[in-house]
């Protein structure tokens, strides 16, 4: 069978409406998986445009508050990890030398935060959302107008 050539973009949009239905399901954990593939996707896209990524902008709010509210000076990177946590440990076993067989999350939290990403992102880089993906925005009153 010879292979053929599929946009991305395209591919994301399917992983976020999948991640919908999954998450739909309550199958949290593989709604999860889905959207964090798309909002990487997104993500390295808007980084090769040279505009600003939702996580990134998110970083930097979070990062203005951790100095304002406790004088601490956290990495961008450092808070970066904590925000992908949840997605890289559903997917990673190896943490350095240990081996890590168990995860503490919130499912459902963290992968509606994840499709919430990966929406904001294909928004920023002015990708069209199918009726799945509006959907699911308007029942949950996600607003990107202004992403």
């Amino acid at each position: 069978m010879k292979s053929t050539l599929a946009d991305k973009h395209k591919i994301a949009i399917e992983y976020i409406e999948t991640s919908i239905r999954l998450f739909d399901e309550e199958v949290f954990y593989s709604s999860l998986h889905l959207a964090g593939a798309a909002e990487q996707i997104f993500h390295d896209t808007l980084l090769h445009r040279g505009v600003e990524p939702t996580k990134a902008k998110d970083a930097r709010l979070a990062k203005t508050l951790e100095v304002l509210y406790s004088g601490n000076h956290p990495s961008k990177a450092s808070i970066e990890k904590v925000m992908d946590h949840s997605k890289n440990s559903i997917k990673h076993v190896k943490r350095g030398d240990d081996y890590i067989y168990e995860v503490s999350m919130r499912p459902n939290i963290d992968a509606f935060r994840m499709i919430r990403h990966a929406i904001k992102n294909a928004k920023l880089c002015n990708i069209s959302m199918g009726s799945g993906i509006n959907s699911f925005m308007n029942r949950n009153e996600l607003d990107f107008h202004n992403a």
